[in-house]
């Protein structure tokens, strides 16, 4: 036996990080997994109450699991509490572990926010160490988003192989951002020590001290092998694992018998602090941009799968981000400079739910069916609440707007509308928007203009029966029957950006009927930059008017078998892939005005109505799955709208719409990530006996663009996050639309992972010339996924006895522009611990710029902040301006204070 030496005398130091990585539901539903939670918390406080050496624990790099035990253990808070003050317990930087490339960017902003001040709340400051350990691949923004927060260092392992990569790296993102990375093993991950002791710590074996040290000196050898310092880092804990009892025995009987190496246990940030100054002046191995290297090596993989599994989840998610950051917190501010309150609590408790099912596990969709039900639950009360915060917010604007009426009341032949952009670039000026009408006007019979007189054209697509509900808090609530019809308008100008437009619709005592035609012949539509030809086959050609440049063969479908899981598609071996080419197909001629043309194109595709699992045979026995896609043409739009519906009978499949390019010279694609647009090889590498081959498919978040070096051809989309690029003659490009499996972890009888029923998807092609920055289309697409919001100015009251708000708005208005076009909007809201303003922006020109933001208020006080909202530096602000240079892909924030708020 060696004697016992002080650290200073040993070659290495080997810190041991007891942690648990805490999925909140995954193969078990959440309150399951609460039931084991509580059990660990209990054991876990009791250990460090009673075992001196045991000392620290670090918490996952999140913080939500402390809500989940301290709901049902209430009385333990005080002694959680003394632990986190005593520097035991690590906690956060997080509050949930995400997936970074299936939520917005601003979403991951709002999660490091909670779970910093979450932390505080409980007296302390989060864990400063970006822990990432189980993301399925990083975006390339994550070290200036953690850089944004204090953090200089991630811990990770998924997206790089440590076979091929040094422990340590310098992490650069896009702007230039650098961090300290650490690999964790590919083939243990963030459970090293624990995989090496694995039947010591499931008590399956009985303590046996050579052994022990045995081991424990075979993984100092592995980990030395990758280290560029000293310092080495071992991982005691595995997904929802409890304490091990025998830790501090073990870690006394390995220093007293490995001579060279000194284990000492520790938090997560104590192992950073030391590594910092370990590797200061090394050159370390640098890495820029998102890390999904698809697994090299051990366990490591991406999981490309999860882009599609439960699709309408991912619809949801996007959704439900929207509303909360790019509708209700605007319009909270905006109504706020008129002297309403800002809803705090609601907007935080909407957040709240929406951040629950950011997990990567939950998100992802590759978890047992109740977890994804319970996200259906959570998605509804963040959605209800957005709702209302919307349409209480419009109608307290609306209710200010001078119409130009004149009267209090209207007249009863007239009516007259606000209609909001939520983006931060003008919208228009031909909109397609829905407007409430009142029983006994027909949708037919209206004309519209501006205040002023100014005729608006107008073209009605559909007219539905609704109910309107009047509810106002002093009496019982009012059923009043109304229409709701889909348009096209024209308006003089465009509506501006984060503001409104207003327009007054009048009965007209005939029927008014739009002349015009954008169908010059039989299924053609044409426009001033696109003319479209629907396929007998249920394609269409696609030509961009000013290269000339003609795209064939547009939304052809494609149905392949899935034997594959929530994580993983696997296309099923044999059986082969069912085409659209052939399918019954019915098309017919919807609209035709002179703003908007729409055709309808109906396939009825006969497909195999299941896969075998033990043979990969799809079956003989048939189904039909229908697919119904509404192709939309407007006046003066630069690309083709789709509305494809998918009524889905048949299991495990995958079904793609396909794009066919011809862009044969184009070698790469460009897609946008959080913050950034990532460009991708189209040619993939050599991955023959990887664990996970390269796939061809790739994550987005609103767009994906094909181009060589004249033109391009791009998909726009929201709650779609994944393509796939083929590197054929054609440089085809497709679009998962959505896959069903039956492997469901633990559960082979769970049937969600199917998605049966009726999934909608909304996308648009581009042609363009040049690449995605000449053609402007982050910004784009950022407009393309933005709808127009209509509301009454003059709804319906119940008594003249109510007050009425004085009309002292204008009838257009812009509350917020921000220029040029490649400074996109992240945020408006308040900020968490002030009054200030935070405005959130970023940049995806490849230049510096001078932007320039106008407010709808005068500034009297402005700081650059980081993402944490602390102060940086002062701006100067010059009245409603304020001038900032921005480098390219740089994220800025904005703290803003303003003067008394209007009248």
């Amino acid at each position: 036996m060696v004697s016992t030496t002080t650290i200073g005398q040993r070659q290495y130091r080997a810190y041991v990080i007891s942690h648990t990585h805490w999925d909140r539901e995954w193969y078990l539903p959440f309150q399951a997994y609460r039931k084991f939670l509580v059990q660990m918390m209990d054991d876990l406080l009791d250990t460090l109450d009673h075992d001196p050496e045991y000392r620290c624990f670090t918490f996952d790099g999140q913080t939500a699991p402390l809500d989940d035990y301290l709901a049902i253990r209430p009385e333990q808070r005080d002694r959680l509490a003394k632990h986190l003050h005593a520097g035991v317990l690590e906690i956060g930087p997080w509050y949930v572990q995400p997936d970074e490339f299936l939520v917005s960017g601003e979403s991951l902003v709002r999660n490091l926010l909670k779970g910093f001040r979450h932390a505080r709340a409980l007296g302390v400051e989060p864990m400063m160490v970006g822990h990432v350990p189980d993301c399925f691949g990083h975006i390339s923004q994550l070290p200036q988003l953690f850089a944004g927060f204090g953090i200089d260092s991630a811990v990770l392992f998924r997206g790089l192989a440590s076979s091929q990569v040094k422990h340590e790296f310098t992490w650069h993102s896009p702007d230039g951002t650098a961090i300290l990375g650490v690999l964790m093993e590919s083939e243990w991950a963030y459970s090293t020590l624990w995989y090496a002791l694995r039947d010591y710590c499931e008590y399956a074996k009985p303590y046996d001290r050579d052994d022990i040290v045995q081991r424990i000196a075979a993984l100092a050898e592995k980990h030395r092998a990758r280290a560029t310092t000293d310092v080495l880092l071992f991982m005691d804990g595995v997904d929802h694992a409890p304490v091990w009892h025998d830790l501090t025995r073990a870690l006394r009987d390995a220093n007293e018998s490995i001579p060279d190496i000194y284990l000492q246990k520790a938090r997560l940030g104590d192992y950073l602090q030391d590594l910092k100054k370990a590797v200061a002046g090394l050159e370390l191995q640098p890495i820029t941009g998102e890390l999904r290297q698809t697994c090299r090596d051990g366990m490591s993989d991406v999981f490309m799968g999860t882009m599609v599994s439960r699709v309408h989840l991912k619809q949801a998610n996007a959704a439900v981000e929207r509303l909360l950051s790019k509708v209700c917190e605007p319009l909270s501010v905006f109504t706020g400079w008129l002297g309403e309150d800002y809803p705090t609590s609601y907007l935080q408790t909407a957040w709240h739910y929406l951040l629950l099912n950011h997990p990567h596990d939950s998100i992802c969709g590759c978890s047992i069916d109740q977890v994804h039900e319970d996200m259906i639950y959570r998605f509804d009360q963040a959605r209800l609440i957005g709702e209302h915060i919307v349409a209480d917010r419009l109608a307290y604007l609306a209710a200010r707007i001078d119409d130009g009426l004149g009267a209090e009341t209207a007249a009863s032949d007239t009516a007259s509308y606000m209609i909001y952009n939520p983006e931060a670039q003008p919208m228009g000026p031909v909109i397609r928007l829905t407007l409430p009408l009142d029983e006994g006007w027909r949708a037919d019979q209206c004309l519209f203009s501006t205040p002023d007189g100014t005729a608006v054209p107008h073209q009605v697509l559909d007219a539905v029966a609704d109910t309107l509900l009047v509810k106002e808090f002093t009496a019982v609530p009012l059923f009043l029957p109304e229409t709701r019809v889909d348009l096209v308008v024209e308006l003089p100008d465009p509506i501006p950006s984060m503001g409104y437009a207003t327009i007054v619709v009048r009965r007209a005592t005939v029927p008014v009927h739009p002349t015009g035609t954008l169908c010059p012949t039989p299924r053609q539509m044409e426009n001033e930059w696109l003319h479209v030809r629907v396929n007998d086959s249920g394609t269409f050609d696609l030509r961009h008017k000013p290269s000339g440049r003609t795209f064939t063969d547009q939304l052809l479908f494609e149905d392949v078998g899935d034997v594959g899981d929530g994580w993983k598609f696997r296309p099923a071996p044999y059986g082969g892939t069912v085409t659209s080419v052939g399918s019954p197909v019915t098309i017919r001629r919807l609209h035709d005005g002179p703003l908007a043309a729409q055709y309808e194109v109906r396939i009825t595709m006969t497909v195999p109505d299941s896969v075998s699992l033990e043979n990969g045979h799809r079956s003989t026995r048939t189904g039909e799955n229908t697919i119904t896609s509404v192709i939309t043409l407007q006046k003066g739009c630069p690309y083709i709208g789709v509305e494809t519906t998918v009524q889905n009978t048949t299991r495990d499949h995958a079904i793609r719409a396909l794009f066919p390019t011809g862009l044969r010279g184009a070698t790469h694609t460009a897609a946008d990530t959080p913050f950034d647009v990532v460009e991708r090889p189209i040619a993939l590498p050599d991955t023959a006996g990887w664990p996970e081959p390269a796939y061809s498919s790739w994550p987005r978040q609103s767009f994906v663009d094909v181009a060589d070096h004249q033109s391009g051809l791009a998909i726009l989309s929201e709650g779609m996050y994944e393509y796939d690029i083929r590197d054929d003659a054609d440089r085809t490009l497709s679009i998962m639309l959505l896959r069903g499996y039956r492997n469901v972890i633990g559960r082979p009888h769970d049937e969600g992972g199917q998605v049966l029923g009726t999934h909608r998807f909304r996308f648009a092609l581009f042609p363009h010339d040049g690449d995605w920055r000449a053609a402007g289309i982050p910004a784009l697409a950022q407009a393309f996924r933005a709808v127009p919001l209509s509301t009454r100015l003059r709804p319906p009251r119940r008594g003249s006895a109510l007050p009425m708000p004085l009309r002292t708005l204008p009838p257009v208005q812009s509350f917020l522009s921000i220029s040029p076009s490649t400074v996109l909007l992240s945020a408006i809201k308040q900020a968490e611990d002030s009054d200030a303003l935070i405005v959130r922006c970023y940049h995806l020109g490849n230049t510096a710029c001078e932007a320039v933001m106008k407010c709808g208020q005068p500034m009297i006080e402005a700081h650059l902040v980081n993402l944490d909202e602390q102060p940086i530096s002062p701006m100067q602000v010059g009245g409603d301006r304020i001038t900032l240079t921005v480098a390219p892909r740089q994220i800025i924030t904005l703290a803003l204070r303003f003067s008394a708020t209007q009248s």
